[in-house]
């Protein structure tokens, strides 16, 4: 391992006894003022990463998984086309977001995904002293399947797109109605996006971070 890796490892194993690392990474990400995407995988990704990347695969333990989606899908070879554009997603995101309560799990998964992916910790988001002076002035959007932003809406001066679940159930698959919520983003106007859309968060921050070139963050809900 490298200093930089080694410090990575370390990161990980204090969990969020030291918040500097992270508070520098995203310092660098928002000065920069470039494209980049922070994802934050929830306990439900997790697992299908977890078994979409192991040697076996079982069809019981893949039907598992999916009766605890919050949408419906036709058959299994949908749920392995989810899984891939997790996997893509978590592939492609400059910075990862981690739960030092998960560490254990989330080590695993970037070991096997990208081992030199840089990491951050959940609660420097909650350091909003800090998120001001980084965010500054910026256009914020809050993408979200709930009513309200709570902590994001306290915060700042937002714009809401609110995209219920329910929703979805109007289109034959999935990922049809999540192409037209892309088509439907990519008409807003904004520098930075808060992303709170359960499993389907980290596709659509690689999306706004890749084809959108703006800055796109998963808040892991």
């Amino acid at each position: 391992m490298n200093e930089i890796e080694l410090k990575r490892a370390s990161i990980l194993t204090l969990g969020e006894e030291d918040l500097s690392w992270s508070k520098d990474v995203l310092s660098d990400f928002f000065f920069a003022g470039r494209e980049c995407s922070f994802i934050f995988p929830t306990e439900l990704e997790e697992d299908i990463l977890l078994l979409y990347t192991s040697s076996s695969i079982s069809t019981k333990k893949v039907q598992k998984l999916i009766s605890r989606l919050p949408f419906p899908l036709k058959d299994i070879d949908e749920f392995f086309f989810l899984a891939k554009r997790l996997k893509d997603a978590y592939k492609k995101a400059d910075v990862l977001i981690c739960d030092a309560k998960r560490s254990t799990k989330q080590k695993k998964i970037l070991y096997r995904l990208d081992p030199s992916k840089e990491v951050v910790f959940a609660r420097v988001f909650s350091d909003f002293t800090f998120l001001n002076e980084v965010i500054d002035e910026k256009r914020i959007l809050h993408i979200t399947n709930e009513k309200h932003s709570h902590d994001l809406e306290a915060l700042f001066n937002l714009e809401l797109f609110l995209v219920p679940f329910t929703s979805a159930l109007e289109y034959q698959t999935w990922f049809e109605w999540f192409d037209l919520l892309k088509m439907k983003i990519m008409t807003l106007d904004f520098d930075i996006a808060f992303v709170s859309l359960g499993i389907l968060s980290d596709p659509l921050c690689e999306f706004i971070s890749s084809t959108l070139h703006k800055i796109a963050i998963s808040k892991g809900e």
